[in-house]
């Protein structure tokens, strides 16, 4: 691979972003490959900016994509891959959950399939976290005949292809269905286990129970697009 590409989309994650891009540089320098790190953070509510500049000032293969407004986390994913210059995708949340010594392991899994995905396991979250987790990757597997059981996890792996085909189909809060659209697609999807923190700095941003509702109504819709939507023929 000639080039890897890390997207961290950040809400309110400044407390966490030096440790992470300190532990990424430290093992993506490791690999036989090119980097670049991509930071898209919405808003300076916690003063994310600055930390992010003094970032890219420290770390020449850092970038960092400002924006006044929420974007959400899918309009995140579309404008930092719309700057991405990698072969391989990596998707990593900002809230230092994910470990980032896993990379290598999805990196080499990746040789063999398409996509890959981080299968939390021992998760560090609330019993609540869980169950509701547990719920929703139920439904998932219901409603599109799939057998993935971490839809949600924060650290994926792509081949650029993959979300050159994906990206352009995805609407805001469709980054949860990323998976579910690269099979569809026709790509192949793999699991592999990776560790879990429990979070230090910042809160979750999926307490609101508007989510809940916000995620039935997804369900629904994306299940229709795919009912409509054709298979991607690979060579």
């Amino acid at each position: 691979m000639s080039k890897i590409s890390v997207l961290i989309p950040a809400y309110c994650e400044g407390g966490n972003l030096p440790k992470l891009v300190e532990s990424l540089v430290r093992i993506l320098q490791g690999e036989q490959s090119e980097f670049e790190i991509i930071i898209i953070n919405d808003t300076n509510i916690d003063g994310s900016v600055e930390i992010i500049k003094d970032l890219e000032s420290k770390y020449g293969n850092v970038k960092g994509l400002f924006s006044d407004e929420r974007r959400g986390k899918t309009k995140a994913i579309k404008d930092g891959f719309e700057k991405s210059e990698g072969d391989v995708i990596i998707l990593m949340d900002a809230d230092l959950q994910y470990m980032p010594e896993d990379i290598p392991r999805l990196l080499k899994v990746l040789k063999n399939a398409d996509v890959v995905n981080g299968l939390r396991i021992d998760r560090k979250d609330s019993l609540k976290r869980k169950i509701e987790s547990k719920i929703y990757n139920l439904l998932i597997r219901l409603f599109f005949n799939v057998r993935f059981q971490d839809c949600n996890s924060g650290l994926k792996v792509f081949k650029r292809e993959v979300l050159e085909d994906v990206v352009p189909l995805l609407k805001p809060r469709w980054h949860r269905f990323l998976l579910v659209l690269a099979e569809k697609r026709g790509y192949k999807v793999v699991e592999k286990p990776v560790r879990h923190r429990k979070r230090v700095v910042g809160r979750s941003k999926f307490n609101s129970p508007l989510k809940l509702f916000e995620g039935l109504f997804d369900l629904l819709s994306v299940r229709l697009f795919i009912s409509t939507m054709g298979r991607k023929v690979l060579s």
